[in-house]
């Protein structure tokens, strides 16, 4: 009865991969870029502020000014890709003090 109880999968059991681990290096370079420029994104906002002509493009759009339509749309797309990169990381972070913590818990 007490061998009953005892899973046949135990052998099966492997040991957590980290995520960020099994990304290619140069996927990793493109990720610091875009925090990078998401820092540089939020400098344009603040050097328009004192500045009259700040000339910031991406993928064909450009500006001259952060504060029009195309400008905010810009700054949006690169902020917008840096904060889901950084909370990429930080949910790759999370998960492997988790699984450190609780080895047997699914991701």
């Amino acid at each position: 009865m007490n061998q009953e109880s005892e899973s046949h999968f135990d052998e099966f059991d492997k040991p957590p991969i980290i995520r960020r681990k099994l990304l290619p290096w140069w996927i990793k370079i493109f990720c610091w870029v875009f925090m990078i420029l998401a820092l540089c994104a939020v400098g344009a906002i603040i050097m328009n502020l004192f500045t009259p002509n700040v000339n910031i493009s991406i993928y064909g759009f450009s500006s001259n000014t952060v504060f029009s339509g195309i400008g905010i749309f810009i700054i949006a797309i690169i902020v917008l890709k840096g904060l889901l990169l950084i909370l990429f990381g930080l949910k790759n972070l999370m998960q492997s003090q988790l699984v450190k913590l609780m080895p047997y818990a699914e991701s």
